[in-house]
Order: C-alpha cells, then structure tokens, then sequence
C-alpha cells in the first residue's frame, strides 16, 4: 500500500475518532473527578472547604434552570439544618436571596449546594409547582443512589423578577463524596 493511501486512511480514521468521540462527549456525561475523598478536600472545619463537581441536569421544564454558576457545589456543613421542602406543597421561591430548600442537613457531613430558577421573569405562574429529585453516583457501584425529593410551592408570582430556590442537599457522610450528581426537575 502507498504512504499517501496510509495518510488518507489514518486521517480518515482518526477524522471518525474525532467525530464519535464528540457525539459521545455530548451523550455521556463527564466526570471531572473519579474519586474523590474527605482527604482531597479537607476537612479541617464545618464550611471552610468548597470544590466544584460536575453534574447531570435533566429538565422536563424548558422554563426551569438549574443554576451552575451561583451556588454550585461541594461544601462541608457547618451545623444541623432541619429539613424544608421535603414533602408538597413545598417552600415559595423568591427573588433575591433565594430560600432554601434541603433535606436534614448534619454538621459536618458534606451536602451538594445548587439553584433551581425561573428560565425568565414569570415562566413559574401560581400553582406551578415543581419536584426536584437528587441522584448521587459511586464509581465502581454502577447503580445511582436516590439522595433526595425537595418541592417548591409557587403560591404567588412577583412580576419583573427571577425567583429560584438554593437546594441543599446531605450527602450523608464524613468521608465520601459522590463522584456525579444527578438533578432532575419536574413540574408537579
């Protein structure tokens, strides 16, 4: 066989690498850490540590956002929080500081920090209300965890502002962290 017909197939293959490589990098999720640990982290104090995690968002809701850039992530809970939107109608949303919405959160365990907001000033009307289920994912175990299923109650709309709630949630442990969180939010 000759160089150039070589070169043309390596390019071609690697041309199809390339391409199945980014279809499947947009299919599958990535996950930035594989392992992670209380160690990785530290756990010198109750909330003095924070650490982004990548996450999967599966939205039934085009005017619903999971906000990646406000409240996101890993952080050590800093004292026992009394759980707030875990059965409906669950708590308002608002504008501003958004309230919270959690499970029992215990001292010192870790907990997955995120908004849910309005995708546009008045996309929730009265009585929209939604259900935010929280999947947590091991390596190793193959199989995701229910973490938790938080409620917001829209009793009311404020008109000419974007009302979301920050979701907290425990992740039950001192030393082990999940390697993806899965969000998936749903009108009620």
């Amino acid at each position: 066989m000759k160089l150039w017909n070589l070169i043309g197939l390596a390019s071609t293959g690697l041309r199809q690498a390339i391409l199945f490589g980014t279809v499947g990098a947009i299919v599958t999720s990535v996950v930035v850490v594989n392992t992670l640990t209380a160690t990785d982290i530290g756990h010198d104090g109750p909330g003095d540590q924070k650490i982004g995690l990548a996450f999967n968002t599966f939205i039934a809701d085009p005017d619903t956002t999971v906000a990646t850039s406000t409240a996101t992530g890993i952080e050590i809970i800093s004292s026992d929080t009394v759980a707030a939107g875990t059965s409906a109608p669950g708590v308002e949303p608002a504008s501003g500081t958004y309230p919270a919405v959690n499970n029992t959160l215990n001292a010192d365990n870790y907990a997955y920090k995120f908004d849910v907001i309005e995708a546009s000033d008045g996309a929730w009307g009265v009585g929209e209300n939604l259900r935010i289920e929280v999947y947590g994912y091991l390596t190793g175990t193959d199989t995701s965890a229910k973490l938790t299923t938080l409620y917001t109650d829209q009793a009311s709309a404020e008109a000419g502002a974007i009302e979301g709630v920050t979701v907290t949630v425990d992740l039950g442990s001192t030393t082990q962290i999940y390697d993806n969180i899965d969000i998936v939010v749903t009108r009620q």
